[in-house]
């Protein structure tokens, strides 16, 4: 049976892909030895300038498909989800890495939870610096008061395991027009949807900065893929108005600060935004 299916959008990335590839093979070889079950690595192109080139000898199922244009990185991923066999899915950036040794702990929580969370690093210039400085912030970061009153404190969905059935249709049938704030999209609609998240306290995933870009950095592009969020969680059945109103001054709170544009005034305007940060960064340093 195929357990899980790692996701992959592809861009200009063949210098990242042979790494990637490795990590999931190996992921396999325990897989197979424990349970019997194996995994799949589906890549989509995004390129279609540029063929997907890696190491042909890996034992893993590779799969690639190609979108005829450009379109972005939350479609390629619900391109792929609908080719993933398996129960579970991981999506992956191409140049991400994980640490393979400890992957089959997400094997504990299967039964626990639909959206499983892991530790691991950030790695920039070659130096690594942990995601979670423990379990118990980490299970803080996960809660869904804090992905809408602080900001989306999950770097990434290369750290998590989703079970397929629960990615929300809502998430596969509304692509932002702007790249950036997808991941953020998907958790709060899993959380909509009522699907439970579990911290796996384990390192599994590195999450690089690479020559690639990091779309997190880019405050404008981050700014409008935000309010493009915004405005399809407007009409969500799900998500109501007093969440979209908290989510909403979250991220023009952000902003203003991530842009040097803030005043004393829009302190007090955002007085609650800015005592919901402080309480993060206290949790965060006594944690």
């Amino acid at each position: 049976m195929t357990l899980i299916s790692f996701v992959v959008p592809f861009y200009h990335g063949n210098q990242y892909i042979n790494g990637l590839v490795s990590c999931v093979s190996n992921i396999n070889k325990r897989l197979v030895a424990k349970k019997g079950d194996s995994v799949e690595l589906i890549i989509i192109n995004d390129s279609p300038d540029e063929a997907v080139n890696y190491n042909k000898s890996s034992d893993i199922d590779v799969r690639i498909y190609n979108n005829v244009k450009n379109l972005g990185i939350q479609a390629s991923r619900i391109n792929g989800l609908q080719q993933a066999k398996g129960k579970w899915i991981n999506f992956l950036d191409q140049d991400d890495l994980l640490i393979t040794e400890n992957y089959l702990s997400y094997l504990d929580y299967m039964d626990k939870a639909d959206a499983i969370i892991s530790n691991g690093y950030y790695e920039r210039h070659g130096k690594r610096q942990r995601i979670f400085k423990n379990q118990k912030v980490q299970n803080y970061y996960i809660q869904e008061r804090q992905l809408i009153n602080i900001r989306n404190l999950i770097p990434s969905p290369g750290e998590s395991l989703i079970r397929k059935d629960v990615i929300p249709y809502e998430w596969q049938k509304n692509v932002l027009s702007n790249n950036g704030a997808d991941d953020w999209f998907l958790w709060l609609l899993l959380y909509s949807n009522g699907a439970k998240y579990v911290a796996n306290p384990n390192d599994i995933y590195i999450h690089r900065t690479t020559d690639q870009g990091n779309l997190s950095f880019d405050y404008e592009k981050m700014y409008k893929s935000c309010q493009n969020m915004l405005s399809l969680l407007k009409n969500n059945v799900g998500f109501s108005s007093k969440k979209w109103n908290r989510l909403d001054r979250a991220i023009e709170f952000k902003y203003l600060k991530d842009t040097d544009r803030i005043t004393l005034l829009d302190y007090l305007k955002f007085f609650d935004c800015f005592v919901n940060n402080m309480a993060y960064k206290v949790n965060t340093l006594l944690g």
